[in-house]
């Protein structure tokens, strides 16, 4: 099951905001939450955006000039940071994509920065979300021994370190 993420933020920032999540959706294990997708005419934008906090396993909240002058966003941003504080769990995370001062409340967090190197921050973003989320179980396994990758423990212990990482992808090559 894909970890649920809304994603907060000022209309006037739409464009990049759909880039990051089509940037995050890519590979099935995150769904976001979007309102252009989740609204539907005629529907109650309020209890839309209720079931939509309410549904997620994190909020992201996209800071810029706009946003924090954006009523709906600093409703959703106290919201998560109200579910946050009481739960004591990662809820919510900022993620600054202007020049703006962060919301004194946000003071104290770390953000990811989309200003400069959006390919850098979007691969630091993914990676909070994904271990931020539930843990799979250790495996308890024990792990037979390979004959045939006698010589490799440099190459198997870089293998094993680069997939620890949520999300990765490690292309291996070589004759079968």
């Amino acid at each position: 099951m894909p970890l649920r993420v809304f994603l907060s933020h000022a209309s006037a920032d739409k464009p990049l905001v759909e880039d990051v999540q089509r940037s995050l959706e890519d590979g099935g294990d995150i769904e976001c939450w979007l309102d252009k997708e989740r609204i539907a005419p005629g529907d109650d934008i309020l209890v839309q955006i209720e079931a939509g906090l309410a549904d997620c396993d994190l909020v992201i909240v996209f800071l810029s000039q706009a946003s924090l002058k954006s009523n709906w966003v600093r409703e959703e941003r106290g919201a998560a940071f109200w579910d946050q504080t009481n739960s004591g769990k990662t809820r919510l995370i900022p993620v600054l994509i202007g020049d703006c001062a962060l919301p004194p409340l946000l003071n104290t967090k770390k953000y990811i920065d989309l200003r400069n190197n959006q390919l850098e921050g979007l691969r630091e973003l993914k990676t909070a979300i994904l271990k931020a989320g539930p843990q799979p179980p250790k495996a308890s396994a024990r792990y037979a021994s390979l004959p045939n990758f006698i010589g490799r423990e440099k190459e198997l212990a870089e293998l094993k370190e680069r997939l620890s990482q949520p999300g990765a992808v490690v292309p291996v090559t070589g004759m079968a």
